[in-house]
């Protein structure tokens, strides 16, 4: 969405201010009113509080948001995250609240911002399924009520792949969610497209762990360890994975754990351990030896080298 001239340069003009002083500065510019005091609040909802400008400018550069994305906000309150977001990425914001005087003054800003791509809805959060690419949530609601808002992100997730930003409101229970590493204000949860977390153990015991972000950790056996006293898996080593190498291993792990001929009951040496989390959830499968193992082992030996 096209952002007026006159603030096409407010992320530099932010930068310029002090960190102490940003949030006056942003309402000041902005016209953004202290908050009101709260009212017409659902069960499960909690009090609107506005989230710091440099939390927005986060939420922008970390989730990332750009132009073609649609940044909602569940409890907008006075629509800062929107508006700010929209004007430092050019997205299209969209805020929703429970609470008719917010929203109405929200609105209001908007119009007298002039701006075209920031829309506000006035509902219930677990009533209401709003269609986005990154969300945030700042502790807007609890229990039961959270419930309904997630089943309606997971809905829209089954669509395509979301980006949940929150503050003081932990995700890491949700299955079809995984988290990224935390960021200054922000938890930031990615949708499962793939796969959470794979665990590999090899056949001497050497330990890979596969993250959905594409982080990967090799966790070899040293001498020490070794039922010889001898053997050794070499260095540990870590890395990141791009998205077309997170692509073939996924559909090679998915492969060997469609191949139920190649299972085993029993964990023995020579033999493979996968545990896998996705959005189903959690399996454990074991490999047997054969010429199927060794072409992954030796796919995941060249990982990272």
């Amino acid at each position: 969405m096209d952002v007026p001239a006159r603030f096409r340069g407010l992320g530099a003009e932010l930068q310029a201010i002090n960190p102490d002083d940003r949030d006056t500065w942003i309402d000041n510019k902005l016209g953004f009113d202290p908050p009101p005091p709260d009212n017409e609040l659902p069960r499960g909802g909690v009090p609107y509080l506005p989230a710091p400008v440099d939390a927005i400018a986060e939420i922008v550069r970390e989730a990332p948001v750009g132009p073609n994305d649609t940044l909602v906000d569940i409890g907008c309150g006075l629509g800062r995250v929107v508006i700010v977001g929209h004007l430092l990425s050019g997205a299209r914001g969209i805020g929703l609240d429970v609470q008719k005087h917010l929203v109405a003054r929200a609105k209001e800003t908007v119009v007298g911002l002039g701006l075209e791509g920031v829309t506000f809805i006035q509902g219930d959060a677990g009533d209401v399924e709003v269609d986005g690419t990154v969300y945030f949530m700042y502790a807007p609601c609890n229990g039961a009520l959270l419930a309904r808002v997630l089943a309606h992100m997971e809905t829209v997730s089954k669509r395509h792949p979301i980006t949940i930003c929150t503050m003081d409101l932990e995700l890491d229970f949700v299955p079809w969610l995984y988290e990224c590493p935390m960021t200054e204000f922000l938890q930031i949860y990615r949708s499962v497209t793939t796969f959470k977390t794979i665990r590999y153990g090899d056949g001497s015991a050497n330990a890979y762990r596969f993250e959905a972000d594409g982080r990967f950790e090799y966790t070899p056996v040293t001498p020490e360890r070794s039922s010889t006293g001898m053997y050794s898996g070499g260095d540990p080593r870590s890395g990141t994975l791009d998205e077309a190498q997170r692509a073939d291993l996924w559909n090679r792990v998915q492969a060997l754990a469609a191949n139920s001929a190649l299972h085993v009951e029993d964990r023995a040496k020579g033999t493979g351990a996968f545990h896998i989390a996705d959005a189903s959830g959690t399996r454990s499968f074991i490999v047997k030896r054969g010429p199927e193992l060794a072409a992954w082992d030796d796919f995941v030996q060249h990982l990272g080298h």
